[in-house]
């Protein structure tokens, strides 16, 4: 367990922005909600990367971060994923810092950075909701209700 790790980096889930590369290339992400990473308390790691999950490990000292990433799943994301390019940034973090309400993530070997903000929590109240009916279902319900919700 890494002690004192600064309750900012763990308190939230982090979205992917985008990628800000010495060479001056910039990689915006396309779907932030489906790039995440969650730093546990415990030093251990949830990342979502697009259509797959990664877990692992991570070791804090001062500004200092090593990710140590382990077992994914292996689904094949459709085109234009950005997969590849997140878990090689992920791999490479070395240092972190915060700008503003930002985490950013320092890529090791060059001045390249990974940004992220912190994920909104969706909430069930104020939120339009549609009531989905399964093809086949019996429209009368009993005691146990099963619904299917989509945000619309």
């Amino acid at each position: 367990m890494t002690a004192g790790i600064p309750s900012q980096l763990t308190e939230s889930t982090w979205r992917w922005l985008r990628s800000d590369y010495s060479n001056d290339a910039v990689v915006t992400v396309h779907s932030p909600d489906n790039y995440t990473i969650m730093f546990r308390p415990d030093g251990t790691l949830a990342i979502r990367a697009d259509c797959n999950q990664v877990s692992g490990t991570y070791v804090q000292s001062g500004a200092s971060l090593l990710l140590r990433l382990g077992p994914t799943t292996l689904v094949a994301c459709p085109p234009g994923s950005q997969a590849e390019v997140y878990i090689r940034d992920l791999s490479n973090v070395g240092t972190y810092v915060f700008g503003g309400s930002n985490l950013v993530l320092n890529l090791r070997a060059d001045a390249s950075n990974m940004i992220f903000e912190v994920q909104p929590v969706m909430s069930l109240t104020d939120t339009a909701w549609t009531v989905n009916q399964p093809p086949g279902f019996a429209t009368t319900v009993s005691a146990s209700l099963i619904i299917c919700l989509s945000h619309g």
